[in-house]
Order: C-alpha cells, then structure tokens, then sequence
C-alpha cells in the first residue's frame, strides 16, 4: 500500500515514491480537532481552559499570553504567534 503514483516533478518525469514529501496545507488542522474530540467528549479537555492549565512547561514569549491562551484560542489561530513552517 505504501506506494508513490504520479510524478513529483512532471516536466522531469521523476516519478513520486513512498518517500516523496508534499505540503499539506492546512489539514493539521483538521487532524488536530479531530483527535481532540475525543478527551472533549471524555470530560478530559475543555475549550475554555486555557492551554497552560494542561500544559504548564508551556510559555509564550509574556505571561499575559501564558495565562490566557486558551485551547480554543490555539485552535482557531487567534494567538497571534507566526508561522513556523518555513513557507
């Protein structure tokens, strides 16, 4: 099943592979909510907490931002951090 179809580079003809890598945009996103509902549905995770409730070792760049980011903020891109994709 672990197969490339296609070419990665068409003008080249160089085939895509198992190993080829592609961006995926922003389907983490997706992906992340979706593991999330889980422990929402559990009782374990609330939106509204905010994220150093659940992860305290985590420190944005002031303590205002440490104390108020929620989880629901993280989600929705409302933090105000920039990208770190190299994009």
């Amino acid at each position: 099943m672990a197969k490339g179809f296609g070419y990665k580079d068409y003008e080249n003809k160089k085939p895509v592979t198992e190993n080829t890598q592609f961006a995926i945009g922003s389907c983490t996103k997706a992906f992340t909510a979706s593991l999330l509902s889980s422990p929402i549905k559990d009782g374990k995770l609330d939106l509204s907490k905010t994220v150093n409730d659940y992860m305290p070792e985590l420190q944005f760049y002031n303590n205002e931002l440490t104390r108020s980011v929620t989880v629901k903020d993280m989600l929705c891109h409302r933090t105000g951090l920039p990208r770190h994709d190299l994009a």
